[in-house]
């Protein structure tokens, strides 16, 4: 758990965490990016797989989420906001069927 809700929860303060000197700029810039990112998710550049596990480390972010806070993964999110705008996604459904049927529509369209 991030030490911030664990403080928050009244736990008391966990020691703090030795980092190396490179860790340390590397937490530095990871906590850059991860501000950057939590105030404007689609422009902002992801961190470094190094910056994301030193996030982690210090409990910045959540260790199973590192992936999310990449500039790979956010490489793809970018990617999918870009569609999304220009109208190249089919849309969100509510069923499978009603996916299927709007499938079948598009194909017809295009036939």
């Amino acid at each position: 758990m991030p030490v911030a809700v664990l403080q928050a929860l009244g736990a008391a303060k966990a020691p703090a965490i030795k980092l190396a000197p490179a860790e340390q700029k590397l937490l530095l810039r990871a906590r850059a990016k991860i501000d950057r990112m939590r105030k404007d998710l689609v422009r902002s550049r992801g961190s470094t797989h190094e910056e994301a596990a030193v996030g982690a480390k210090v409990g910045l972010i959540e260790s199973e989420q590192q992936y999310w806070w990449t500039e790979a993964w956010h490489k793809g999110e970018r990617s999918a906001e870009a569609d999304r705008r220009a109208r190249r996604v089919l849309g969100s459904f509510d069923s499978v069927e009603a996916m299927r049927e709007a499938l079948k529509r598009r194909t017809r369209a295009s036939a």
